[in-house]
């Protein structure tokens, strides 16, 4: 009944990201995520594997498959929570009208000024985010058959219980 449980949960919360940008799915492996232009230069989405990886203020790190960047001040590619997209020498930093490359190289002028490494055959979109990779379809049958597999759990137990009771009161009627 837990791992039921935790299925439903599961389904539930996928259910409720199914149009949160970069979400993935839990406990499945989710498909490519569709891509959607967005026409800003740092929307940064990947295609293929990988993930980006960004730190936060406090040095915390994560893995994302895609964000909104921004400049900041420093130009630092910082997401909305101010975590700062990571090269492979730290924090990337770019200047005003820098492109993006598909093979994850910003450039300036012709000359590559930062490089965020990617996974062998993944590519860097930027002016695109990534959509979420949930399938609302499969999530809502996933949550069903959860719910019929705890439903039936719930009910062998009871049933058990119920044949252990009647074994109690039979055997003392017996004496």
């Amino acid at each position: 009944m837990q791992f039921e449980q935790r299925r439903l949960e599961s389904a539930a919360e996928n259910l409720a990201n199914v149009e949160t940008d970069g979400f993935r799915s839990h406990l499945r492996a989710g498909a490519q995520a569709p891509l959607r232009p967005t026409g800003r230069p740092y929307d940064l989405a990947l295609a293929g594997g990988g993930a980006l990886r960004v730190s936060g203020p406090a040095g915390d790190r994560a893995e994302i498959r895609s964000a909104s960047f921004r400049r900041d001040r420093a130009g630092h590619l910082v997401d909305e929570g101010g975590r700062a997209l990571l090269g492979a020498n730290g924090a990337i930093v770019v200047p005003e009208g820098a492109q993006v490359r598909p093979d994850g190289a910003f450039v300036v002028d012709g000359s590559v000024v930062a490089r965020v490494p990617l996974a062998h055959g993944a590519e860097l979109r930027g002016g695109f985010l990534a959509g979420s990779d949930v399938n609302p379809i499969s999530e809502m049958v996933e949550i069903l058959d959860a719910q019929r597999q705890f439903e039936t759990a719930q009910k062998t137990l009871t049933a058990i219980d119920n044949a252990r009771g009647k074994a109690t009161t039979e055997v003392g009627k017996i004496q």
